[in-house]
């Protein structure tokens, strides 16, 4: 139930973000959602997964399959010049 109620905190504060959209720089936005997401994909696969109690291996697959999505991410969003 733990894991429950801090994913729905997780969630919450990211549609929060949503309405303070003209608050906060795009960037500022954008870096805390990728934590958010990052918080929230590990938790899962932690917990759910049981990434926690399986061999090492497994886990650096899926870091490395999250480190490849955010650096893909960041060159789509630098190619469409997102950040000025």
């Amino acid at each position: 139930m733990l894991i429950a109620v801090v994913l729905c905190t997780i969630t919450a504060a990211e549609v929060s973000l949503y309405y303070l959209q003209g608050d906060l720089p795009n960037a500022a936005i954008i870096a805390l959602l990728l934590i958010f997401a990052a918080l929230k994909f590990g938790l899962v696969a932690a917990w759910y997964m049981h990434l926690r109690t399986d061999r090492p291996i497994f886990a650096r697959f899926f870091v490395l399959g999250i480190v490849a999505a955010v650096l893909l991410y960041m060159i789509v969003l630098t190619s469409l010049q997102i950040w000025s």
